[in-house]
């Protein structure tokens, strides 16, 4: 796409998730009212600091819901800059980016990098062959051996098992990711797929649970040109709500062994656009270990607001040739970003990594020094965080009906 130089740009957020409102935040502290466009009305809808709201088709309808995007981009009056916020609509964009017209920049990567971005088991090939470290990893797809998958697991308990994709035809698993801990609990699990197996691409990983293991993320955009700004953060509590949602508390913090791999592997790749990039820090000299890189904004960006980037702001910039060439990198700070929502329930009962339970005091000094900022509280704007709420709720529901049934 051209750059934008001297006509209006109007922010176009596609989603009205978590992270969707941290861009929206991003956008209004520096002065700007974007426009929201999902399938659904997602908390964001809810919102005062937007602009406009666009109710678009299913995503699941590809054809028609890009070109209804592209419709309202034309009506739109002014050049768009559009930031999708989940993959399925990352996978849109980059499919139908020539549709969409030459008054649209999109913050993308070149179409075989953000092809590569959106299987885990591409990126997964792709760091054995660049000597990045991962955890041991056995991809299954369907048609192989999936006895075979279940034994490798089994004799590496525990593991992680994830979709290849996320939202991208993967949804009959019926989760994001999932812990198992037991061969029992493995094997019930898996003679529900007996004997072909999920109908979709999984990864079976080795969990790697250690004392000092911690899991660090770099919230980022990097430019055309190169230009790197990214805030360094670590996760407090791990395992997100099993309903979607968000992770579920962060530190404004991550290390410099973190900070020098995901600069390498952002040039290696020759990655650019908004990006959520993972990894697990072990103790000692060892290398940090790739986890995933989300080719969009993840759920904590407004972090690095907080800590001095503006994310969107340096993308609109850029897009408009103007954005700073010089790279910036933050971390180190104090504070925490939380979900107010789930994150307090899910440390009371136990529902964390090693099932360990928090009692109220502990989770309350948990959240100190620092500013707090949550993913969907917000005085000025009351309706998002009951809308999210709301949202929760109606999730739970479904989830013990289903349960029920089963």
């Amino acid at each position: 796409m051209t750059a934008m130089n001297d006509q209006q740009v109007t922010p176009v957020v596609l989603g009205s998730g978590a992270n969707a409102y941290g861009l929206v935040r991003s956008l209004r502290d520096a002065g700007i009212r974007p426009v929201v466009a999902d399938e659904h009305r997602g908390p964001v809808f809810f919102s005062r600091l937007v602009a406009e709201r666009w109710l678009l088709p299913s995503l699941k309808e590809e054809a028609t819901v890009a070109g209804a995007l592209a419709a309202r981009l034309a009506r739109l009056g002014t050049q768009a800059f559009v930031i999708p916020t989940n993959e399925p609509w990352v996978n849109i964009l980059n499919r139908h980016r020539h549709e969409l017209g030459p008054r649209v920049h999109l913050p993308l990567a070149s179409p075989e990098v953000v092809d590569l971005t959106l299987r885990k088991s591409a990126m997964h090939r792709w760091c054995l062959g660049h000597g990045v470290a991962q955890p041991e990893t056995m991809v299954f797809e369907p048609g192989r051996d999936w006895e075979a998958l279940l034994d490798w697991a089994e004799a590496r308990l525990p593991v992680i098992i994830k979709p290849d994709t996320k939202g991208l035809g993967d949804e009959a698993l019926g989760f994001p990711t999932a812990e198992f801990h037991s061969a029992s609990q493995l094997r019930q699990w898996g003679r529900g797929w007996s004997p072909a197996g999920p109908p979709c691409t999984i990864l079976a990983q080795r969990f790697l649970r250690a004392p000092g293991v911690t899991l660090s993320a770099w919230q980022g955009y990097r430019s055309p040109g190169g230009s790197l700004f990214m805030a360094g953060i670590s996760k407090l509590r791990s395992r997100p709500p099993r309903l979607g949602g968000c992770a579920t508390a962060w530190v404004f913090s991550a290390g410099e062994a973190s900070r020098q791999t995901a600069v390498h592997f952002l040039e290696t790749l020759d990655y650019s656009g908004f990006f959520d990039l993972e990894f697990l820090i072990r103790p000692g000299d060892e290398p940090p270990v790739f986890i995933e890189l989300n080719p969009r904004p993840g759920m904590p960006n407004y972090i690095a607001t907080i800590m001095g980037l503006n994310l969107p702001l340096l993308g609109l910039a850029h897009c408009r040739d103007q954005g700073p060439r010089t790279s910036r990198i933050v971390t180190g700070r104090p504070g925490c970003w939380v979900d107010m929502i789930s994150d307090p329930i899910l440390a009371l009962s136990g529902a964390t990594a090693g099932g360990r339970r928090w009692t109220l005091r502990q989770w309350l000094a948990s959240l100190r020094p620092g500013p707090l900022v949550d993913a969907h509280a917000n005085w000025r704007d009351p309706l998002v965080f009951l809308a999210a709420c709301a949202r929760l709720g109606l999730l739970g529901l479904a989830h013990l009906g289903k349960t029920r049934r089963e």
